[in-house]
């Protein structure tokens, strides 16, 4: 059997994780850590037979500090204690309320073992009996997630996971403290040079999740909301609607007052649009802060480049011949700004503010 070791974080558990523990102690020799997120002393009963069991560490502290410092706290100790072995592949992590069932812990594991750059997913099956609100929520934190990644997987939301030793100490910096911990998790993958590897895995659901202590409300907000951080798409959709809104404001002040002709107009207002999308594009979309004038110098010669090259051979071009089919010229602008979208957002993303990999 592959050696890597089971983490399990846990917060006001019950007698799920000792049945789970036992099992583990009589069916295999792995090593397992669990961290007791400060349940309190009402739960030390539990925790106390936790520490029984053969193999078994238990880290326990009083503040509740949310899932992902438990993970983190885990995974640290499980670096640090057995990172250093040459046939160590790397951590497991299963949920304390029975979700997780053995075999599929086992299967996670082995999985791992074969690469050291997966981070394999236990994914669920989500079916007609799956509790209507994990389906749903899934389903929508799937396409997020997809449209800020690139990545697809059918189960965001899983605890099953098994982290390579290779990148425990990575994973020990993730931002986050709660259930968006696993967010962020996913949404590093690339950064870290790891690929995501599916195993399926059985979907239980005990007496309709109610033991779960994910918040619908905050705890969502705090997982979009490490989406949106990483979601250059979406953030690249905000700014170009400002973007438009500052180009077409323009361009209907310089046409509609009689200043310019329709064609010529556009040119000042995608100067004054341009200058304000590289700004909000460089320092908020794709986060590139570096204090190098020479390589600002170098987007900014690249970005207005990019902007000449939709202007004259895309925009421009389209405009006229829209124009030129009767269409009005309200709405020969933004339907040629559409066409330049997809090219323009691929064109920043991967070239003019692309980040160098670590």
């Amino acid at each position: 059997m592959a050696r890597f070791c089971i983490l399990i974080p846990a917060y006001k558990p019950d007698e799920k994780l000792i049945t789970l523990l036992k099992e583990i102690e009589y069916k295999t020799n792995l090593r397992v850590v669990v961290v007791d997120d400060g349940s309190g002393e009402a739960f030390t009963p539990i925790f106390e037979a936790a520490m029984q069991i053969e193999r078994c560490h238990v880290i326990r502290y009083e503040k509740n500090g949310g899932k992902g410092h438990a993970l983190k706290v885990g995974l640290r100790y499980c670096q640090e204690t057995y990172g250093q072995d040459a046939d160590f592949s790397g951590v497991v992590t299963a949920d304390a309320d029975g979700q997780h069932i053995l075999k599929d812990i086992i299967r996670v594991g082995e999985a791992l073992a074969e690469d050291p750059n997966l981070l394999v997913l236990g994914t669920r099956t989500f079916v007609n009996e799956i509790p209507f609100r994990s389906r749903f929520g899934n389903k929508i934190t799937i396409l997020a997630y997809k449209l800020a990644s690139g990545i697809s997987v059918s189960d965001t939301q899983t605890g099953l996971r098994g982290i390579p030793n290779s990148s425990l100490d990575a994973m020990c910096e993730l931002e986050g403290n709660r259930y968006e911990y696993e967010m962020q998790m996913l949404l590093q993958v690339k950064n870290m040079g790891l690929t995501v590897k599916e195993v399926p895995i059985e979907t239980i659901y005990i007496d309709d999740n109610s033991s779960s202590h994910f918040n619908p409300l905050k705890d969502s907000i705090r997982i979009y909301k490490e989406i949106f951080k990483h979601a250059y798409f979406f953030k690249y959709i905000l700014s170009s609607v400002a973007s438009f809104c500052v180009d077409y404001l323009v361009y209907a002040l310089l046409f509609g007052f009689g200043v310019l002709s329709s064609l010529n107009a556009q040119i000042p207002a995608r100067i004054v649009s341009s200058i304000f999308n590289f700004i909000v594009n460089k320092r908020v979309v794709f986060e590139s802060k570096e204090a190098d004038t020479k390589k600002t110098i170098l987007q900014a010669a690249s970005y207005f480049l990019l902007v000449a090259v939709n202007l004259f051979l895309i925009a421009r071009p389209l405009n006229a011949l829209l124009l030129h089919w009767g269409m009005s010229e309200y709405l020969s602008e933004p339907l040629a700004n559409l066409v330049q979208f997809i090219i323009s957002y691929s064109v920043q993303r991967f070239f003019i503010f692309a980040k160098k990999k670590k």
